[in-house]
C-alpha cells in the first residue's frame, strides 16, 4: 500500500502476511505473524512459530526494531524465542521494543530466559491496555485498541499524525 497527498511527502505503508493460519498451520500456511514496514519503520506482530524462516522466505530480512504481541498463546508469541536466539547469535545490538498486554509484561523475561538469558541488545517492555498510544514515531503512532480473546489481549491501530496538504482554491473552483 503506497499514499501519496498531493503536496505533502508520500508515506509507504507495506505489510507481509508471514502467517495467515493462527493455531493450526497446514503445509501451505503457518501460523501468526505479519511484518508492518511503515516509512522505513518495521514492525513485527505476533510472530509465531517458524516467523523467521517467513520472514526469510519472503526477503524482508530479519531487522526489526518493534514487536507487538496481541496476547501471548503460543500461536502468536514462539517465534520470539527462536527470533531472540538469531538476533544474539547474530550479535545483534540494537535496543528492541516489545509491546503486549500489561497483564503478561513478564512473559517477555519468560522467553529471555529460554534463549539463555543476557542478551547482546537491550529489551524495551511496554505493558499496554486499550485507548493507551505506547509507542510515538515518526508521524505515526501505534495506539492500543480492545480485543476479546481468551485471556489478555489487545489490538493495534496505526495512527497517523495530521499532515497539511495544500489546497489550491483557483483549481477547486474551476472544477
Amino acid at each position: 500500500i503506497h499514499a501519496y497527498v498531493s503536496g505533502v511527502q508520500s508515506m509507504n505503508l507495506d505489510i507481509t502476511f508471514l502467517g495467515t493460519s493462527a493455531g493450526k498451520p497446514t503445509t501451505d500456511r503457518t501460523v501468526s505473524g505479519l511484518l508492518i514496514n511503515r516509512g522505513g519503520e518495521r514492525i513485527l506482530v505476533d510472530p509465531g512459530e517458524g516467523t523467521q524462516h517467513q520472514m526469510i522466505a519472503h526477503e524482508t530480512g530479519l531487522g526489526v526494531k518493534t514487536v507487538l504481541l496481541t496476547h501471548v498463546h503460543a500461536d502468536h508469541s514462539l517465534g520470539l524465542a527462536g527470533l531472540f536466539h538469531t538476533w544474539e547469535f547474530n550479535g545483534r545490538n540494537r535496543p528492541l521494543t516489545v509491546v503486549l498486554p500489561e497483564e503478561n509484561r513478564s512473559y517477555i523475561s519468560q522467553i529471555q530466559s529460554v534463549v539463555g538469558g543476557d542478551l547482546s541488545f537491550d529489551i524495551r517492555v511496554i505493558g499496554s491496555s486499550p485507548g493507551e498510544a505506547p509507542i510515538d514515531f515518526d508521524g505515526f503512532q501505534i495506539k492500543s485498541t480492545e480485543a476479546e480473546h481468551r485471556g489478555p489481549a489487545v489490538g493495534y491501530e496505526i495512527v497517523e499524525d495530521d499532515r497539511i496538504g495544500r489546497f489550491d482554491q483557483s483549481r477547486a473552483q474551476a472544477l
